[in-house]
């Protein structure tokens, strides 16, 4: 049985860091900005910053357990209100903790890449910003549960109906079209296509 609840406490968090840089490890950008010797470290760390942001901006981040081990972990943006993390003390800290932990060229490649997919973002719908699974449970249905799961939250909003999520992973594209996700825009990054979706539920 997969069991969702929301993560809270910075324990929750490493660990799906941990699943979340595992997931990603052979993900192009990550390929691109991370050196394969250290790829999974720094994307631990990685990880572990956007998480702690997410919980700061009081977005959803999400665990699907099976036996009380977090086998995914997936984060959803709420429809809000203006970003208040620049005057935060403690996303300022982290910031800078994160720049020299996985190196400035990689930080600064990929706040580039997060420019460009903020202006593919839209502040009033839903947007999925990633989803991940554990090796050791794939192929038992963990992500569609997590995705099911992010879309009951749509549906009972009555007042958005729009989710969006984006990859980079030409392997996701057939996946997001079978949720019924369709194809609204590709975005050129170096050498990467970013495949930018949408759905309404």
């Amino acid at each position: 049985m997969v069991v969702i609840r929301k993560i809270e406490d910075n324990e929750e968090i490493e660990t799906a860091a941990n699943i979340l840089a595992e997931a990603f490890y052979d993900d192009p950008l990550f390929k691109m900005v991370f050196p394969k010797n250290s790829r999974h470290q720094k994307a631990v760390h990685f990880f572990s910053f956007l998480l702690k942001s997410n919980t700061i901006l009081k977005d959803g981040v999400f665990s699907a357990s099976i036996n009380t081990e977090i086998a995914g972990v997936c984060s959803l943006s709420y429809p809000k209100k203006d970003d208040k993390l620049f005057f935060n003390f403690s996303f300022l800290f982290d910031t800078c903790k994160l720049m020299f932990q996985i190196g400035f060229t990689a930080f600064f490649t990929l706040n580039n890449y997060f420019k460009l997919i903020r202006k593919t973002k839209i502040t009033n719908i839903y947007y999925l910003n990633f989803i991940g699974v554990s090796t050791k449970y794939r192929g038992q249905g963990v992500a569609k549960h997590l995705v099911e799961y992010i879309h009951r939250i749509v549906e009972s909003d009555n007042a958005h109906s729009e989710i969006r999520l984006d990859t980079e992973n030409s392997n996701n594209v057939a996946y997001y079209q079978k949720l019924g996700y369709q194809v609204i825009d590709q975005v050129k990054f170096n050498d990467i296509t970013i495949y930018c979706f949408r759905k309404f539920l």
